[in-house]
């Protein structure tokens, strides 16, 4: 694993045959001073807030799923490649996909496509926010599972300012979510707002800090590579329906 911080360092790791990367380049968001979101960006946050909603059922968010084939080849992809990452699983339907993935994770990942969709989000960007989220969700099954959507969740928001630019705040000003899941995000409250600031911490080469949850480096390393391999392997391909999960 190879950690860099600026654009050079990582042209020197490539060059010397390191395809594994940590640290601030892939993790910080690059915030234009004065940068606000476009009309287009608040539609899409909207129908994001909508997706993100507890009354959304599951029939909504399948019909959504359908009407967009690029949207149903990852959520085969997430629902074969199983929670843990190392199971396969044989998927026949896109029910079977909803019901394996589980609703509200696959609302935050709708909803994190929705957000991305018609935006320059580089592949680094759109990766980084789905590690943090799976790490999250990783962890989160360690100590309890019946959190561990909610914890997904949670980490991708805490990255939508890497996508956007702009600060953390303003993104999540106009998207409907419950006080406990803002105050976790935002200023890392609670059990679910530390493990968000560990995993936030380990991302960006911080490992020191990473220790509100109790976790060491026996448990972040290997859910830090874990959700690495499952990020790459949902960005590839992301926007292009011709691309088969394997």
């Amino acid at each position: 694993m190879q950690s860099v911080n600026t654009e050079s360092a990582l042209s020197v790791s490539q060059e010397l045959g390191a395809d594994l990367f940590e640290g601030y380049l892939f993790a910080t968001p690059q915030t234009v001073a004065g940068r606000v979101m476009e009309a287009s960006q608040f539609t899409r946050a909207r129908l994001a807030a909508k997706l993100l909603n507890t009354e959304t059922s599951m029939a909504e968010l399948e019909e959504l799923v359908r009407a967009d084939p690029a949207l149903s080849v990852q959520l085969l992809h997430m629902a074969g490649t199983g929670v843990a990452g190392r199971m396969r699983r044989t998927v026949s339907s896109i029910r079977q996909a909803l019901v394996l993935v589980g609703w509200r994770r696959l609302q935050a990942w709708v909803a994190l496509l929705v957000l991305a969709r018609g935006q320059n989000v580089s592949e680094e960007s759109m990766t980084s926010v789905l590690v943090r989220a799976r790490m999250c969700e990783l962890l989160s099954l360690q100590i309890d599972s019946r959190r561990a959507e909610m914890a997904f969740t949670a980490g991708m928001l805490s990255g939508l300012d890497i996508l956007y630019g702009v600060p953390l705040v303003d993104v999540l000003r106009v998207l409907s979510i419950d006080d406990e899941l803002r105050d976790a995000v935002l200023d890392h409250c609670g059990p679910l707002g530390e493990l968000v600031a560990d995993v936030t911490d380990f991302q960006l080469g911080r490992q020191q800090y990473a220790t509100r949850r109790g976790f060491d480096a026996y448990a972040l390393q290997p859910a830090f590579l874990d959700a690495l391999r499952w990020g790459i392997q949902m960005t590839t391909g992301l926007d292009d329906p011709t691309v088969r999960p394997t």
